[in-house]
């Protein structure tokens, strides 16, 4: 077996963790039981037994004594915790980051108490949100997103454009609320609901694109004078049939 001496020589080869991240989302890690490390998930013994209500002696034992399972899962990595300044007594803190498999292993060596459990739930649903943040920063990263992005803030400008020149047309003024009204029409088209947000940079490449034929068919709609109302009712079957044929 492998003793935490070794596993410390291999974890100072890790790069230290975490760093700030560009994704809102990814940069509440800090508030979390996770570690962001090279777009990894961790989280740490200490975490699971302040979050078990356990003495941490006991839960990094757990990993010491079945190291060889735990390490099925990919090699674990024991780190050091110095004693906070102004501490009396005591030492430096070892601890072990655990990926997401590693921590389901530890919870089945682990008595299974309500707050035992409560921390599951609580694991499971934090590692599948912050695999999604991961996923959107992803893809933010891509050629194909970036293009997708910038396309959608062009047909925006379009539609304000021809907004205006259509009223202008007919001698009519373009007030603010103008285009706030067009911004909902929108939003209604892709979520069913006017009155959220539409955050284009949490979109995926194909949403982005549902959202820029959406933005085209509304601008070709203004130029022919169309009401509103049907606009919005045209707008809205537009994305339900585009999101339909991307799977969603």
């Amino acid at each position: 077996m492998n003793t935490p001496s070794k596993a410390g020589k291999a974890a100072g080869r890790a790069a230290a963790l975490p760093a700030a991240h560009p994704s809102a989302a990814l940069d509440e890690l800090r508030n979390t039981l996770l570690m962001l490390d090279h777009d990894e998930l961790f989280t740490t013994t200490l975490a699971v037994a302040e979050g078990a209500e356990l003495q941490h002696a006991s839960v990094i034992k757990l990993v010491r004594e079945y190291l060889p399972d735990f390490e099925a899962f990919g090699l674990v990595r024991f780190e050091i915790r110095p004693r906070p300044a102004g501490q009396h007594g005591g030492g430096d803190t070892e601890f072990a980051l655990l990926n997401e498999q590693q921590t389901t292993l530890l919870f089945t060596f682990m008595r299974n108490s309500d707050v035992v459990r409560a921390l599951k739930v609580r694991l499971v649903r934090e590692f599948f949100r912050m695999r999604q943040a991961l996923v959107e920063h992803q893809q933010r990263l891509t050629p194909d997103w970036q293009q997708a992005r910038r396309e959608v803030a062009q047909e925006f400008r379009h539609v304000a454009e021809m907004l205006v020149d259509v009223r202008a047309d007919a001698g009519k003024p373009t007030e603010a609320y103008h285009f706030i009204n067009e911004a909902r029409l929108i939003r209604y088209a892709m979520t069913g609901d006017g009155s959220q947000p539409l955050d284009r940079d949490h979109m995926t490449p194909r949403d982005l694109r549902v959202l820029g034929a959406v933005e085209r068919l509304d601008m070709r709609l203004i130029a022919r004078g169309t009401p509103y109302a049907e606009r919005k009712t045209a707008c809205r079957a537009l994305a339900l049939s585009q999101q339909h044929l991307i799977g969603h």
